[in-house]
């Protein structure tokens, strides 16, 4: 009798709390309808609460007599809920009679409900989960609909999730495509599968992740014994620009060690400010780390085996026996706060040899000696990650993993920009845009970098699974460094078509701008790139950093090929003259920024210009330069053929610069190539704007030469320009008194800006002299033997240059000075007008002798600049450099 009375109590009870849940749902309801700007999360809410009502009921239906203590437990969860629904249901409802001022009101009358949601949601879990355990244990008498129950119970969990996966929860739950129940045995037919399993994930707040939002930016500065890291001021006046970070962090840290005073140890000063909604607080801390000097023994072996000024095996054996001793251990960090293995990767290996090292002392430090110190930061990874583009950073991860790496949140702010143009090697990096880096960190690591469960399916699994959770997130969601799904689905032809079906934002532009289209066209993907282009993605965007769009990319990548079949693309599914414009551009990027000079390509220029519609269009090049045309910067005769073929007419243009084809290649001594431009009438004694001719630049090339190759054909194109009647009297507008009359060519071979660690002793001048009186005859040879007297007696003289700040070069452009203003030009020559008079004196005495006697001299006047210079470099001890070849000699043979 007790029994039947405590079954019908719980009857009871369970049916009144049906009745109150259901009432609570549609007063919930009625408020949500009421409002015109109901939060997501009340609609989430109200949706768990309408499953578990279902639940509620499927439980009700069935006989439960032998469970009474299972369901007065469920009954207990339940209470709270109705509990927590009446609490919620009073907020929103007095917040809606306050709704008397329009929808700003509305939205402002949510203000409170945001704690009551989260003890509201954590109940209905609790209670669903234990609903669902008390009709499991009874499966042969209780027979549910158990596809469509745990289907529906999914979805519920996903979407919630989907919706509140970046708010400040404890604990979310992940379903994995690999678990899903549509993929799982079913529950009637197989009971040791009776339940899913589901792999957790611990969620934190913006405080203890690194957050890729832009009001976590610092900024960093260090010196030998210091650090600081602070909070950029224009943050301040900027919104956050991502959703999901609920906390802002304000301040700065600043670290000390005082090992230079004897001290071994390191001061950490902290004072951040941090906001959440509604909330501030002040965080001031001071804290004390050991330190060892850098003169340590085992930093000094580690900096030693780096630069390989020991032999592997020696210092592996210092190491070790220092480790064994306790004089290296696992917390060791030097007074920059860099633990020895931060110390091995804070710069990337260059040499094949350098690398082997590290890998060997990696395995010694992370293996044998069991450190972790300094891999527990963000930092670590992005110093780990700054070695793509001068060594293999691929390969250094995989061997910090197989160590028992695990990596930390990724710190979005001091990762390495991709496709960079500071890398030593932009155009053969591997993975220019880390999808293979963060494959092998979210390989073990789920929902690393706010890495979706999509991201993960486009990465790991099959196109049916990316096509089931494309149901379940919101479109173009993004991972730390900015990626949407479609941004990694580039390397998978099959995802990207169930991406862009769905409708995905073809140009979604990661954290630097960067597109889909770009990332394909970077990493030679050609059945992506066409993908891409046929279903409409813009073909003119551009990067934020470098302006750079998707064809740039493959240039910088040397994807030629590629870029002759996307230019067939172009022409078919757009028009044929934009195929024309791009076909320029991708001239411009083969033969201008990115020159094929080893031709490994595998394409021609003459390729390129049969799509171009006419080569004879002008272009704005790098360094300034505009106006140009491509007879401008062609590298080999061939290419001046392949112009010529196509209708090339521009042979004497002049850029901005007033520079002809003709003084480019002069300045870059390209014998054949003057031979074959004055063939074709260039003309040779055109002036540039600064009033030279194509013969200064290539004597300036050859006073420019470091290598005696250059200096041969700086000498074999100064020849054909003088075979072919170069003007050697030409001058500029120089005013200076060592030149009055303008400059001769001539001056690049006694003073030129670069001469940087070399004497001005004019030897060259002599060979220059002989080739004048050979072509041009012995008067003309006196006038440019005495414009190099004149300037030999000027500097004697102590009389003040004014021309030499005029050079210019096609290399050397930018260190060139400027020309001195007139009104300064003027002022220098009043105020030494006398010693110009003197000048003047001995230029007439010299001006009466002959040829030969002038040679005399100025032969004698070489010796002296070469004693002068000579006893100048024994002074110094550093004018010449000895190269000392060490060779190895075996004694024994």
């Amino acid at each position: 009798m007790a029994e039947a009375f405590g079954i019908a109590a719980g009857a009871v009870g369970f049916v009144s709390l049906l009745g109150q849940v259901n009432s609570g749902i549609n007063k919930l309801r009625a408020i949500i309808h009421s409002a015109e700007t109901a939060p997501d999360e009340i609609q989430s809410v109200a949706r768990q609460l309408e499953f578990l009502f279902h639940i509620m009921q499927k439980t009700h239906d069935k006989t439960l007599s032998k469970i009474d203590p299972v369901l007065q437990h469920c009954q207990t969860n339940c209470d709270q809920i109705v509990k927590d629904l009446d609490d919620l249901n009073k907020i929103l409802e007095a917040g809606s009679k306050a709704n008397v001022r329009g929808k700003v009101s509305r939205i402002v009358a949510f203000r409170d409900w945001k704690e009551k949601v989260e003890n509201l949601e954590r109940s209905i879990q609790r209670a669903q989960l234990n609903l669902i355990l008390l009709n499991s244990c009874h499966q042969d008498r209780v027979q549910w609909d158990q596809d469509s129950l745990i289907e529906r119970f999914s979805a519920s969990i996903a979407q919630a999730l989907s919706q509140d996966r970046d708010q400040t929860a404890s604990e979310g739950l992940w379903l994995t495509p690999s678990t899903r129940p549509s993929q799982s045995p079913s529950v009637s037919t197989q009971t040791d599968n009776r339940y899913v399993k589901h792999k957790f994930k611990l969620r934190r707040d913006c405080i203890s992740r690194c957050c890729s939002c832009i009001c976590h930016k610092t900024e960093r500065t260090s010196g030998y014994f210091w650090a600081l890291e602070y909070t950029l001021l224009p943050i301040f006046r900027r919104t956050c620009n991502r959703k999901s970070c609920n906390v802002a962090k304000y301040g700065g840290t600043f670290r000390l060690a005082l090992s230079q005073l004897g001290i071994k140890r390191a001061a950490i000063i902290q004072l951040y400010i941090v906001t959440t909604p509604g909330k501030y607080s002040i965080r001031p801390a001071i804290n004390f780390e050991e330190v060892v000097p850098y003169t340590s023994p085992g930093f000094v072996i580690l900096w030693k085996l780096r630069h390989l000024m020991i032999s592997f095996e020696d210092g592996r054996e210092q190491l070790v026996n220092l480790y064994k001793t306790d004089r290296i251990r696992p917390d060791h960090v030097d007074p920059s706060g860099k633990s020895y293995i931060e110390n091995l990767v804070m710069t990337p290996a260059g040499s094949p040899v350098e690398r082997k090292y590290r890998y060997k002392l990696l395995e010694l430090f992370m293996g044998e000696f069991e450190m972790t110190r300094g891999t527990e930061t963000s930092t670590f990874l992005s110093r780990c990650a700054h070695w793509i583009g001068e060594a293999p950073h691929l390969e250094l991860l995989e061997i910090l993993l197989s160590l028992g790496f695990n990596a930390a949140e990724i710190n979005i702010h001091d990762w390495p920009e991709p496709c960079s143009p500071d890398w030593f090697a932009p155009d053969i990096a591997e993975d220019p845009f880390f999808i293979e880096y963060l494959q092998l960190l979210c390989k073990d690591n789920q929902g690393f970098a706010e890495m979706s469960a999509l991201h993960e399916a486009v990465l790991f699994e099959s196109p049916d699974s990316v096509q089931k959770w494309i149901l379940r997130f919101e479109k173009d969601q993004r991972n730390a460094l900015g990626q949407t799904p479609l941004h990694l689905a580039t390397m998978s032809p099959d995802h990207l078509r169930i991406l862009i079906d769905a409708g995905y934002d073809l140009d979604a532009r990661d954290n630097y701008g960067i597109t889909p289209l770009m990332y394909a066209a970077a990493t030679n993907q050609e059945e992506a790139v066409m993908m891409l282009i046929e279903a409409g993605s813009d073909l003119n965007a551009t990067d934020f950093n470098w302006n750079r769009n998707f064809m740039y990319y493959a240039g910088l990548r040397q994807h030629w090929n590629l870029i002759l079949k996307i230019l067939n693309t172009i022409e078919k599914h757009i028009d044929r003259d934009a195929a024309e414009n791009w076909a320029r551009f991708a001239t411009i990027l083969f033969l201008v920024i990115f020159p094929d000079r080893l031709e490994i390509s595998g394409v021609s220029l003459n390729q390129l210009l049969a799509k171009c519609g006419t080569v004879n269009f002008l272009y704005d090049a790098r360094n300034d330069r505009r106006n140009r045309c491509l007879l401008h910067d062609i590298r080999s005769p061939a290419e001046f053929d392949a112009l010529l073929a196509n209708g090339f007419r521009l042979v004497d243009h002049v850029d901005s610069e007033g520079q002809s084809p003709l003084m480019a290649a002069a300045d870059r001594c390209d014998s054949i190539l003057v031979d074959r431009l004055l063939a074709y009438e260039a003309d040779i004694n055109r002036k540039d704007n600064f009033q030279r001719a194509s013969l200064c630049y290539a004597l300036q090339r050859r006073e420019a030469s470091f290598i005696c190759y250059s200096t041969f054909r700086a000498m074999k194109t100064l020849r054909i320009l003088l075979e072919n009647n170069a003007d050697v009297l030409t001058r500029d507008a120089c005013r200076c008194p060592c030149s009055p009359e303008g400059c001769l060519p001539t001056i690049a071979l006694q003073h030129n800006s670069w001469t940087i660690g070399r004497t001005r002793v004019p030897l060259w001048s002599l060979e220059w002299l002989s080739l004048v009186s050979e072509h041009k005859g012995e008067s003309e040879a006196k006038i440019t033997l005495l414009s190099f007297i004149r300037r030999a007696k000027h500097d004697e003289m102590g009389v003040t240059h004014v021309c030499c700040r005029r050079e210019q070069s096609y290399l050397f452009q930018y260190a060139s000075r400027k020309a001195s203003p007139n009104e300064r030009i003027d002022q220098i020559l009043n105020e030494e007008s006398l010693l110009i008079k003197d000048l003047e004196s001995e230029m007439d005495r010299s001006t009466r002798k002959e040829y030969n006697a002038l040679l005399e001299d100025w032969i004698l006047h070489i010796k002296v600049s070469l004693d002068a210079a000579c006893i100048k470099a024994a002074r110094q001890e550093t004018a010449y450099s000895v190269i000392r070849v060490r060779i190895k000699t075996n004694t024994n043979s």
